[in-house]
């Protein structure tokens, strides 16, 4: 062992295990330590990301890029405030929703990738502003035999997306903060479920959601407070 190196005795997993309790922008600058650990960050088994410029979308969209995608993640953070210019769509006139900014569609990708791509088992996604909340675009966003766990802040979710009937591992859902268009909140799998501080919204304008899990679960443990 060379002197004053303490990580020379350690294999490759142990080091990307301690890579991923750093940010990933900081897990990516460890390829300058050695040659040994240029290519370490690529397979990390967790993606922490935050940022609200382009720089920031420049490096996620290179991140997961050149991530090596035979090696499944663990978990996936972002906190991001990326907007753009939006449009009420139909189901937001219903509930009498204004034009306002919406998060930039790169935040839809990132995600589905994860998700689909990478297998994370874990998703936390975090938006910082109630105005431009994240509204995924695709009608089964976290569609995956491999997700355990989600936690989601300042997203809404809208008619249809209540439903993670497509999550049939999925065992932990938080949602802090968040709009959700009631109707039937759908899971098969969950044991847990957390619901504080959501605006819960129907057309009628009545706040009601009724919850269907499977009878063979254990009880699922809701902690509701509304806005």
């Amino acid at each position: 062992m060379r002197r004053g190196d303490r990580f020379v005795a350690l294999d490759d997993d142990l080091l990307q295990h301690v890579l991923s309790f750093l940010p990933s922008r900081d897990a990516v600058r460890s390829a300058v330590l050695s040659r040994r650990w240029r290519h370490l960050w690529k397979s990390t088994p967790a993606v922490r990301v935050a940022g609200n410029d382009d720089r920031f979308r420049l490096f996620v969209n290179s991140l997961l890029l050149h991530r090596d995608s035979a090696s499944p993640l663990r978990s996936f953070e972002i906190e991001a405030y990326l907007t753009i210019a939006g449009e009420v769509d139909s189901d937001d006139e219903d509930y009498g929703e204004e034009p306002a900014e919406v998060t930039d569609p790169h935040v839809d990708q990132w995600i589905r990738h994860a998700v689909s791509s990478c297998r994370t088992r874990s998703l936390t996604a975090r938006f910082v502003d109630e105005e431009a909340m994240w509204s995924p675009r695709q009608p089964r966003p976290f569609a995956s035999p491999h997700l355990m766990t989600m936690h989601l802040h300042y997203v809404k979710l809208k008619a249809g997306l209540l439903d993670f009937s497509c999550c049939p591992a999925l065992l932990h859902l938080s949602l802090k903060d968040c709009r959700l268009y009631a109707g039937a909140f759908v899971s098969p799998s969950l044991e847990r479920l957390s619901i504080v501080g959501c605006d819960i919204r129907e057309a009628d304008g009545r706040t009601r959601m009724a919850i269907s899990s499977s009878p063979r679960r254990a009880s699922v443990t809701c902690t509701c407070a509304t806005m």
